[in-house]
């Protein structure tokens, strides 16, 4: 993307300083700056700005949370889990490691997993 591309995007959010040393770099890095420069979604950026003084709902937000799924690295990468059923010891504490560490385990399911 040429430099007056670029300016055409940063003018309307007011970010043409990021071309300010354009002159001065080597074609590569002008080219890698061009890419990053167009991954960045400056409407999203200048809305969350806009929205920073808003008060989030954390209760409305604590009631719509679910518990992200838990995941098993296995030969063909990221499974699902399974059951614990039938399951050995090492393969149910892999499951627990993969759980947020704000998630408590039942102290019954530790001691089970301790004396395996």
């Amino acid at each position: 993307m040429t430099k007056e591309k670029l300016l055409s995007v940063l003018r309307p959010f007011g970010q043409e300083h990021l071309l300010g040393f354009w002159d001065q770099l080597a074609p590569v890095e002008q080219e890698s700056l061009g890419r990053q420069i167009e991954s960045i979604d400056f409407a999203l950026v200048r809305r969350l700005f806009e929205r920073r003084d808003q008060q989030a709902d954390f209760r409305q937000l604590a009631a719509r949370a679910q518990p992200p799924p838990a995941f098993r690295l296995g030969r063909a990468g990221f499974q699902p889990a399974k059951s614990d059923a039938g399951e050995t010891p090492a393969a149910q504490a892999a499951v627990i490691r993969m759980f947020p560490p704000w998630r408590k385990v039942s102290s019954a399911l530790q001691r089970r997993l301790r004396k395996s």
